[in-house]
């Protein structure tokens, strides 16, 4: 705790004279630089209180830069599809090490608890991707997919190129959809 030294005012009329009105009329201790009161009757507090103020904004200080960067209006941030992957990665870790059924029983709460996480990790990545226009369903990729197919008709003229690059879209959305 830190020791404050009380120091009496020059003359009554002194603009650094404390505030409190005692039995005696008004204080005759200097006040403060923060407070307005002398330590006797308060003045300490302020002092504190502002050392703690500083403090909490040094805290926040340190971390801004990456409180701004976990804030900042980058997609990458929204992007849940490498804590996906690494979720994924440590539940084949756990599978890999079981030697047999009495070790995938013994790890099966762990598996479970991660293909929950996992889970709940596809759905909200899928909410985000969807709130964000960056997904597309089954039917606006067919539109699209139908769109180019009128755009390299405007410009291959051969019947047979022509089938050759439709069934090999309808093979890749074929394949995409499966």
């Amino acid at each position: 705790m830190a020791k404050y030294t009380i120091t009496k005012v020059d003359s009554p009329d002194d603009p650094d004279r404390c505030q409190a009105v005692n039995t005696h009329g008004q204080c005759l201790n200097k006040a403060t630089k923060t407070g307005g009161y002398c330590p006797a009757h308060g003045g300490n507090k302020a002092i504190n209180a502002d050392k703690k103020e500083r403090k909490r904004l040094y805290d926040l200080s340190r971390y801004r830069s990456r409180l701004e960067e976990m804030d900042s209006p980058n997609q990458n941030v929204k992007n849940l599809r490498e804590e996906i992957g690494i979720l994924r990665i440590v539940m084949e870790e756990i599978i890999n090490r079981c030697d047999g059924p009495v070790d995938m029983l013994a790890n099966a709460p762990k598996i479970s608890d991660l293909a929950t996480k996992i889970g709940k990790l596809v759905t909200q990545c899928h909410s985000i991707d969807k709130s964000l226009g960056q997904y597309l369903d089954k039917n606006e990729i067919v539109q699209i997919a139908q769109e180019m197919v009128g755009v390299i008709a405007g410009v291959v003229t051969d019947a047979d190129d022509l089938t050759i690059i439709i069934e090999g879209i309808e093979a890749t959305l074929d394949r995409a959809f499966e």
